[in-house]
């Protein structure tokens, strides 16, 4: 009774077609998992985006037009929030300073000298008091406060960038 072996050839052609079935596995789970990375440091972004949205805007209606102070290149913000009203004068909170550092970090400074950092990868922050045509120098003669953040963030050799704007009503007027 003779057995039949697989030729050398036979053996040759379905290593390469392993090879190939092999190769296009890999590109698709190596594509996805790019796809995943890219995804998660949007979703990164985002959540640093909404962090620092949240704080600076629930933060800023608690003030009054008239005890905001931006500075001249448009990058800090400064105010302070009423602690008690109640007395016939309102009292106030010490002040209440929101900037970007060296490291990319949007900063609450409060009571002063004491830094929290509230959000990562900001490339980017500008305040503006608003009278409803344009960014005036003094926000006593402003409506709203105009809060913009740029982040950005590098994944995967590409970068990702999230720009966030939210117009601020103030709500005191103390």
């Amino acid at each position: 009774m003779m057995r039949r072996a697989f030729t050398l050839f036979e053996v040759l052609v379905a290593a390469v077609i392993f090879s190939f079935i092999i190769a296009g596995i890999y590109a698709v789970m190596n594509a996805g998992r790019a796809m995943y990375d890219a995804d998660m440091g949007r979703l990164d972004l985002q959540a640093s985006a909404r962090r620092a949205i949240d704080i600076v805007t629930t933060e800023l209606r608690q003030t009054s037009l008239s005890n905001i102070t931006i500075s001249d290149d448009d990058t800090s913000i400064e105010f302070e929030i009423p602690v008690n009203i109640t007395s016939a004068v309102a009292e106030y909170s010490g002040p209440i300073a929101y900037y970007k550092n060296d490291a990319n970090q949007l900063v609450r400074e409060y009571p002063s000298g004491t830094d929290n950092i509230i959000a990562q990868y900001v490339s980017d922050v500008e305040f503006c008091c608003w009278n409803g045509i344009s960014c005036v120098a003094n926000c006593g003669q402003a409506d709203s406060v105009i809060v913009r953040f740029s982040f950005s963030t590098t994944v995967n050799q590409r970068v990702v960038q999230l720009n966030v704007t939210e117009k601020v009503a103030v709500r005191n007027v103390f």
